[in-house]
């Protein structure tokens, strides 16, 4: 017997990529109903495939599907695309609790500059569970690219907006597989710096700025980088 029945989530929608799609800050369902959350792209170029992500609370953002001018199912979600490729929807066929979480409609193209980093900016917004009330953080980076001689040096910059003064903040990088690489995290109360082999990053929690620097650049970091934040709670 099911004690618990018709319960509202609220599914909260980001930006990620260059400001090219456009998405409702959130959207409510109800459990085991499905959801549709839409996304404008009336920007999208031939070679540029409509991406979706999901990032629950901490964690790092998880890949859920993608295409480029088919519909596209899995086990996780049914993505539709317009004839004219300027929107999508994905749909979760049965929503329940483990779903809320923050969606991002990305656009990629095809091709992959291996002379530098591709850096994409980042509007996030986070939904807490539907017993309390929601609450939006802002993560920016404001490079839409950068370039890097080999075994060069390249800082990615990352800016944020929050509240709180207890969160993380991560750096992840996506290679043109599609899956999200975790590379480093700092944690606010950290007084040091966070280090990890050829990463490292620039906290300053009064500016609320987390750079990430890249030594000894090689040809597979030319790759897409995501800034993320998340509540310590």
């Amino acid at each position: 017997m099911r004690l618990v029945t018709g319960i509202t989530l609220l599914l909260a929608l980001g930006v990620l990529g260059d400001s090219k799609t456009t998405q409702p800050n959130s959207m409510e369902g109800t459990e085991e109903e499905p959801v549709h959350l839409p996304c404008n792209h009336s920007t999208i170029s031939g070679p540029e495939y409509v991406y979706w992500y999901r990032q629950i609370p901490h964690q790092g953002p998880e890949h859920l599907i993608h295409g480029l001018n088919n519909n596209m199912t899995n086990r996780m979600a049914s993505l539709s695309i317009a004839k004219d490729r300027k929107s999508s929807i994905l749909v979760l066929p049965q929503v329940t609790v483990k779903d809320i979480a923050v969606y991002y409609c990305v656009l990629r193209g095809t091709h992959w500059d291996r002379q530098g980093c591709t850096c994409a900016s980042a509007d996030a917004y986070y939904a807490l569970p539907p017993k309390g009330p929601s609450v939006a953080q802002t993560v920016t980076q404001p490079q839409p690219e950068v370039s890097v001689q080999e075994a060069g040096t390249v800082t990615l910059d990352c800016t944020y907006s929050t509240s709180d003064s207890d969160y993380y903040l991560f750096w992840y990088k996506q290679p043109p597989s599609g899956e999200m690489v975790f590379i480093i995290r700092q944690y606010a109360y950290e007084r040091q710096n966070a280090t990890n082999d050829r990463y490292s990053v620039n906290f300053q929690k009064e500016a609320k700025a987390f750079n990430l620097r890249i030594s000894d650049s090689q040809l597979e970091d030319a790759v897409m980088y995501f800034c993320a934040y998340s509540g310590a709670q």
